[in-house]
């Protein structure tokens, strides 16, 4: 019994000595290093951090909207909630850069911001961390969107052969006064320039063009692109050149009614120029309106009702001009379905009498062919 507990006070006295031992042989940890101020620090690693910007698309026209889309990712990690994204432009002349959003990435690092750029546009992203004010942006990326030029562009629905109309327009965004924007006619496949014109302290334009012929001729207006926007063309334009006066009617006569019988329509002159015409029912073939250039309206009649219509002015017998309560019928082509008159749709004839004196000349022809 004694000698195990002398064996067991040797075995203690032989672990105490082994570990005064190691313990002087493991190294001494080396002294965290002192910065300039004295204080100790520790470089850590720098967040690696990336910012991606897109658009949906990289070329719009004046006045659409523009989808900036991004995401930022900071060490691949959630953004934290300090961390906002400036998106700023500048122009494609070198103007600005003037900020047009400040947004905070979702958890995901996901952003998004709408905006109606007025001319070609750099946008640039820039993450920012930190909530103090001008703080450095730890990334960035940028991408470019390209503004076409808008033309606005009318053409008279009619035009007269051997007399100028007036084409009128706008270009946006605004461009100085005096620049060029071309008229281009369609003809077979082919766009052919008929006119140019300069833009007026609104941007606006007016030109002029004389049909030759009749027709329905196809135009449209482009201007070239300058420092701030893209090229930009109309949408196609059309009008009807016309003859003002296919029936020869005299400048003599103020005001003169042409029923022609050929193309089942009633022709309205003043001077020598047709001012209206709209599509009319004549006389069948057993009851046929009468031919000729010697009548005169004789007699109106306001709101006759019936088969007449809403008016009526009369200048053979009973064989007059007039409403009708059958309007489906001026939807047919050819039209002979009256006991000889001419019948109008009604609000037609109430445009006509209203500028119908008593006296009036009717001529009933068969007019040139189309």
């Amino acid at each position: 019994m004694g000698t195990q507990s002398s064996m067991r006070r040797c075995l203690a006295t032989l672990l105490l000595v082994l570990t005064a031992v190691l313990g002087a042989a493991a190294p001494a940890e080396p002294a965290a290093a002192d910065g300039d101020d004295g204080s100790a620090s520790r470089t850590e690693p720098a967040a690696a951090t990336s910012l991606t910007l897109s658009t949906d698309r990289g070329t719009i026209v004046f006045g659409e909207r523009v989808a900036l889309r991004g995401r930022l990712v900071v060490s691949g990690v959630a953004v934290t909630a300090s961390t906002t994204v400036l998106v700023s432009a500048r122009t494609a002349d070198g103007g600005g850069p003037v900020v047009v959003g400040t947004v905070m990435p979702a958890p995901d690092g996901r952003f998004s911001l709408l905006h109606t750029p007025s001319y070609s546009t750099t946008y640039v992203a820039e993450a920012v961390t930190g909530a103090a004010a001008g703080a450095a942006a730890v990334a960035s990326d940028e991408v470019a969107v390209g503004v076409r030029s808008r033309v606005t562009f009318t053409v008279p629905r009619v035009m007269w052969i051997g007399e100028p109309a007036v084409f009128r327009g706008t270009v946006r965004p605004r461009r100085p006064a005096g620049a060029t924007v071309t008229i281009q006619r369609r003809l077979g496949g082919t766009w052919r320039t008929v006119a140019t014109a300069s833009t007026d302290a609104s941007s606006g334009f007016s030109v002029r063009w004389t049909p030759r012929g009749r027709g329905r001729p196809v135009f449209r207006a482009l201007v070239a692109a300058d420092a701030l926007s893209m090229a930009g063309r109309s949408r196609k334009r059309s009008g009807r050149s016309r003859d003002p006066n296919p029936h020869r009617v005299p400048r003599v006569f103020k005001r003169l009614i042409v029923i022609d019988h050929r193309v089942y329509r009633l022709y309205y002159y003043e001077r020598g120029r047709i001012v209206r015409d709209f599509p009319c029912v004549l006389g069948k073939p057993t009851t046929p309106t009468p031919l000729g250039k010697g009548f005169r309206i004789r007699r109106k009649r306001l709101q006759p009702g019936g088969a007449n219509g809403a008016r009526y002015m009369g200048y053979l017998g009973i064989i007059g001009i007039h409403g009708t309560d059958q309007p489906r019928l001026l939807r047919r082509f050819p039209r002979p379905f009256s006991h000889g008159c001419t019948r109008l749709y009604d609000h037609h004839v109430i445009w006509l009498y209203d500028r119908v004196p008593i006296g009036t000349r009717v001529w009933n022809v068969r007019g040139p062919r189309r």
